[in-house]
């Protein structure tokens, strides 16, 4: 009779290594196909093998003769079958001698269990090593960008992180006191030119325009001449300006009526060109005033357009 033949086996979980931030998948079908060829592989078998040899006590007290048993008869007696859609292999021995089976499966899932411990330990020996030069670099990398905003902020006099406090700079803030100090000079400007309007349609009309200091003189004279005329009118009524030409005590008035008349058209002529040229003055300077505004308000919104573009930058920076 044929004798008996014997099989012992087991299950093995073989899982794959994976990034530390991801999830192993449920099932890795190319990894356990891997890990079967590894299980079969010569180095495996042949460590395996040795460790048969002489590891007496783990094989019951009976001792392997490598003479006997091959490596190449060890695969024959080997099995590798992999449970479909799991991460699990199953793990068979097979032969005629009952008694060893169970401490070769034993040696094989200790050997291959080894080199996995073994292949881990050194995969995660490289992966903190190269999370080591990697927090070094990001080190170095941080201190220089620390260093490049803080002399960006220095030459771009940025003082402040919150785009609320923006108006910290100098430069906008100047911005910011010449726009409301805008309206001023534009009120000025529009009253000014309202004044030099005034002055030369007064002056089309024929009134007498003088400067405000000199009103009152003015007045003075046009009331005495206005006297002058009423005399006047008066020695009409009575006399004949015939008669008033032979009197010299009478004809002096028609004279003071005259020289008065040149007197004040001379003074409105001087107050005149006074009051004109005062007028055109205050409306040059105010447009003066205004233009100088309106130059550095355009200088200014230059600057904090630049500035909030070299903000924008600062802002990249510490992104």
């Amino acid at each position: 009779s044929r004798p008996a033949l014997y099989r012992s086996y087991a299950t093995l979980l073989t899982v794959a290594q994976t990034a530390i931030d991801q999830q192993s998948s449920d099932a890795d079908i190319q990894h356990v196909a891997i890990q079967r060829q590894i299980l079969t592989g010569q180095e495996l078998l042949d460590e395996t093998l040795m460790r048969l040899n002489h590891d007496e006590e783990q094989t019951n007290g009976i001792t392997f003769d490598s003479s006997k048993l091959t490596t190449s008869e060890l695969r024959r007696m080997l099995t590798v079958q992999a449970v479909p859609e799991t991460n699990l292999v199953e793990l068979a021995a097979i032969g005629y001698q009952a008694e060893i089976l169970a401490p070769i499966i034993n040696s094989w899932i200790d050997i291959y269990l080894q080199r996995r411990a073994e292949e881990v330990k050194q995969s995660t020996g490289l992966t903190l090593e190269a999370l080591g030069e990697e927090l070094t670099g990001l080190e170095d990398k941080i201190l220089s960008k620390r260093e490049e905003l803080e002399d960006f902020r220095q030459i771009n006099e940025i003082t402040s992180l919150g785009r609320e406090n923006l108006f910290e700079n100098q430069s906008l803030a100047r911005f910011r006191a010449l726009n409301k100090s805008f309206n001023a000079p534009s009120e000025e400007a529009v009253k000014s030119k309202a004044r030099l309007d005034a002055v030369n349609k007064a002056i089309a009309r024929g009134k007498t325009v003088v400067p405000a200091e000199d009103q009152k003189g003015m007045r003075v004279l046009e009331l005495r001449l206005q006297k002058l005329h009423e005399q006047l009118a008066e020695f009409d009524k009575k006399y004949t300006r015939n008669y008033l030409a032979l009197n010299p005590s009478l004809n002096v008035l028609p004279k003071q009526i005259e020289d008065l008349k040149r007197e004040i058209q001379s003074k409105r002529n001087f107050g005149q060109n006074i009051a004109l040229s005062d007028a055109q003055q205050d409306y040059n300077a105010a447009r003066q005033s205004l233009a100088v505004i309106k130059r550095q308000l355009n200088d200014h919104k230059r600057q904090a357009t630049e500035f909030s573009s070299k903000f924008a930058e600062h802002e990249a920076l510490l992104t």
